[in-house]
């Protein structure tokens, strides 16, 4: 469960989490979530497309707001840096749509608690392409980020 006090890295995880129970995969066989779903890139070289990659993009904590009539308290707000990495454009693009999809449904769930249950409120997202060649790959990648921000109202 995500709390006030462990925010940042338990928010993370719950988000692959939920990426794992619902996105899925391009491939046939499908495999599991956790077989193309991470925090961080893989290490080995031998890395089998479509992949995505979850990872914080900035996190603000509660701000107070002070003027002559009242006191204005905003919530925390969790930025998420997702991208999707893919050999061909539709699967990419594919992706990334199920991405938001999935995100921005509060009945979504890691399998045990939902987006609504630990406290997320969906605000808002944007995509952009990074296509382009990575060292470690011989062809072009197909790359989208996608970029997603939660307010937390939870305790």
């Amino acid at each position: 469960m995500v709390s006030l006090n462990t925010l940042g890295d338990d928010a993370i995880t719950f988000f692959r989490d939920v990426l794992r129970q619902n996105l899925q995969d391009k491939q046939n066989p499908q495999r599991s979530g956790s077989e193309w779903i991470y925090k961080s890139r893989p290490a080995t070289k031998e890395i089998d497309l479509p992949f995505v990659i979850v990872t914080e993009n900035k996190e603000e904590s509660t701000r107070i707001t002070i003027d002559r009539a009242s006191v204005k308290l905003s919530s925390p707000v969790i930025r998420l840096d997702i991208r999707v990495w893919a050999h061909k454009i539709n699967h990419r693009d594919e992706i990334a749509d199920q991405i938001v999809k999935v995100l921005k449904n509060p009945a979504s769930s890691d399998g045990s608690k939902t987006i609504a249950q630990n406290y997320f409120v969906f605000k808002r997202y944007e995509k952009y392409e990074e296509d382009g060649k990575i060292a470690d790959f011989p062809e072009i990648l197909r790359i989208k980020r996608v970029m997603i921000e939660f307010a937390y109202i939870g305790g």
